[in-house]
């Protein structure tokens, strides 16, 4: 929490000065980090107000965001009990200031009402007409069908990205269908796999369908997998950089030769992630660099049974589909295990505990730990017992 009180206090001042300096294009960023510094602790009102903010942003919502971030401090310091802290005095009384510093440019009181499309008529610096967006961002056709450096970049990776996008907009229609509220998340992890892959028009049409994710039904749904059905046979030919078509990706990729030959019997590659776009990836890239027997080498991981079935898997006791083997039992040459293996969105296992039941158990191969850590987690898990990589 004293982390949140700091960071998003110069997040604040950040988006003060970039008003100042009229830099537009750079509100966008930041402001998504700023919702995502909310996220964290919870701060579900100021989440609200910071979403209304991506369709348009002045002075007055500024205003308005930071008497809504002292009023969450209060009401954090009203949770954990004791005295108040200096940190929320100080900023109530910023935002004090700043609102009557501001209040010739605001024109009236700021605008901390529920996210509404609507751009708030208290604006001077940033008028209605002159919504926060990037350029081109309405005129989505204006942009190209796919950036070919990127999409030529991953090679036999592409199928994989292409993949996870489908699955992403599977997920999308379930959410539809079940009312449910996951519809913000999807769009933002369906921007990263558009992204991924190169598809410039579809993730820009993502990005603003996620800044008005309230009103996202099936009709923008359609859009969606209409543009993703145009992006795949733009992919698909005159390059012919995707050996599938739209509805072959909706099933099993097509097979991939490496640019390493395997000798006839090539290393025992066993690898446990809990993202199915990672498996797919190393699947795709890893275990044929490798030249990894394609038989016996799997990328698993997407059940709890996978999971913790992998110690079984990567000793030679049972094969991909935790099915018993004969003796003799061969292990891996090298495993590769993701440190944060979760269930449902909750990590259950870390990857460490595995490696360590793992030696305990006789393991003898190269063993690996695959995680997007800071610096200090990093000096730890290259520090944890049997582990050759991080």
């Amino acid at each position: 929490l004293s982390e949140f009180r700091r960071g998003v206090r110069r997040t604040l001042d950040d988006l003060l000065a970039l008003l100042d300096a009229r830099d537009v294009g750079a509100l966008p960023d930041e402001l998504h980090h700023l919702l995502g510094q909310c996220r964290a602790v919870g701060a579900r009102r100021i989440q609200l107000a910071v979403g209304k903010c991506k369709s348009a942003f002045d002075y007055g919502k500024l205003v308005g965001l930071e008497e809504l971030l002292a009023e969450t401090f209060e009401a954090m310091d009203a949770r954990c009990g004791g005295e108040p802290l200096e940190s929320t005095a100080a900023q109530c009384s910023h935002a004090k200031q700043l609102a009557d510093r501001l209040a010739p440019l605001v024109g009236g009181p700021p605008d901390k009402s529920p996210p509404s499309a609507t751009p708030s008529k208290h604006s001077s610096v940033l008028p209605p007409s002159q919504p926060l967006q990037r350029p081109q961002r309405d005129n989505t056709d204006a942009l190209p069908l796919v950036n070919w450096e990127i999409a030529r970049a991953l090679g036999d990776a592409l199928n994989a990205a292409c993949v996870e996008c489908e699955s992403t907009l599977e997920k999308l229609h379930k959410a539809l269908v079940s009312c449910g509220e996951q519809c913000e998340l999807l769009l933002r992890s369906l921007v990263g796999c558009c992204e991924q892959i190169g598809a410039t028009r579809m993730a820009r049409l993502v990005v603003d369908f996620e800044s008005r994710h309230t009103e996202f039904g099936p009709l923008q749904l359609d859009a969606l997998r209409t543009l993703h059905a145009e992006t795949l046979s733009a992919l698909s030919a005159p390059e012919g950089l995707l050996a599938a078509s739209a509805s072959a990706l909706r099933g099993t990729s097509p097979p991939r030769t490496s640019r390493l030959k395997p000798a006839e019997e090539g290393l025992f590659v066993a690898v446990v992630d809990d993202s199915a776009f990672s498996r797919k990836i190393f699947e795709a890239t890893l275990l044929p660099a490798l030249g990894a027997d394609a038989q016996r080498s799997k990328a698993i991981g997407g059940t709890k049974e996978e999971q913790v079935g992998f110690i079984s898997f990567a000793l030679g006791l049972v094969d991909a589909s935790l099915h018993d083997l004969p003796p003799p039992h061969r292990q891996a040459d090298v495993v590769l295990i993701d440190e944060n293996l979760a269930l449902d969105g909750e990590v259950h296992l870390s990857g460490s505990y595995v490696l360590a039941r793992l030696r305990e158990q006789g393991y003898v191969g190269v063993a690996c730990l695959a995680s997007s850590c800071d610096r200090e987690q990093l000096k730890r898990l290259m520090a944890v017992p049997g582990v050759d990589l991080v």
